[in-house]
């Protein structure tokens, strides 16, 4: 695949917002990017979005969700950064990770709470080097044996808006 300059050419269109890729970031960008009132443009190269999202089953680690605190999962933000960071030798960067972190559950339940994307807990996962986490985005069912917070539809189901 080559890139060749844009030099001289002109598109018969215009947004502001362009996001590059249609996995769970970039979707959830999407959203959050329309929801502040902008037009959006997804760029995605595969024939069906999935994104590194697909790659990991779906999971997506968060902490303190209320998923996890309705089955007594004791878990925080912190712990989660404190998580990440043992996991990469602390070669990330700590207000990075910190911001990541604090923000993973909330965006969860804006997932749920304003597009509609549903959510469980799938209990007795833990990825490796952590104590506790949740993740969106993958069938419930497939998750049957695990503990995480999962969709139980693809995250396509959030383009309600």
């Amino acid at each position: 695949m080559s890139v060749r300059p844009a030099a001289g050419v002109s598109f018969p269109a215009t947004v502001p917002v362009v996001i590059v890729g249609a996995g769970a970031a970039g979707l959830t960008a999407a959203l959050a990017a329309r929801e502040a009132g902008a037009d959006v443009l997804i760029v995605e190269r595969d024939a069906l979005p999935a994104g590194s999202t697909a790659l990991s089953s779906g999971l997506i680690p968060a902490a303190g969700t209320r998923w996890q605190a309705a089955k007594g999962v004791a878990d925080s933000p912190a712990q989660f950064a404190a998580d990440i960071m043992r996991k990469n030798r602390h070669r990330a960067d700590p207000a990075v990770v910190a911001a990541v972190a604090a923000n993973a559950a909330p965006t969860l339940e804006w997932l749920a709470d304003r597009h509609g994307v549903p959510f469980d807990l799938v209990e007795g996962f833990l990825y490796s080097g952590t104590r506790a986490c949740a993740c969106t985005a993958r069938r419930a069912a497939a998750a049957a044996s695990c503990s995480i917070i999962c969709s139980t539809q693809p995250l396509r189901a959030a383009s309600r808006s």
